[in-house]
């Protein structure tokens, strides 16, 4: 699965700049998956997610816990 699909087009819609991308400028938010037969359950639970270069999935276990935002977009099609 490709990056544009899963992380840019959307930061892109939502007008993110500094998500999305690993190029300056962007906040070094980053999610490691490991390859398994089921999609679903791969993307579920990450092997690693790091948030402004700090690791806080190691594993599919949390690290620490980060406050955040939610956002969400309702596309009228």
């Amino acid at each position: 699965m490709s990056t544009a699909i899963t992380r840019a087009a959307p930061a892109r819609i939502l007008g993110l700049a500094n998500k999305g991308h690993l190029g300056p400028g962007a906040d070094a938010d980053v999610t490691i998956y490991q390859p398994q037969d089921d999609i679903q359950r791969m993307f579920e639970l990450p092997r690693y997610v790091i948030r402004r270069g700090e690791i806080v999935v190691d594993d599919g276990e949390i690290q620490q816990h980060t406050d955040g935002k939610l956002l969400h977009v309702s596309p009228g099609f």
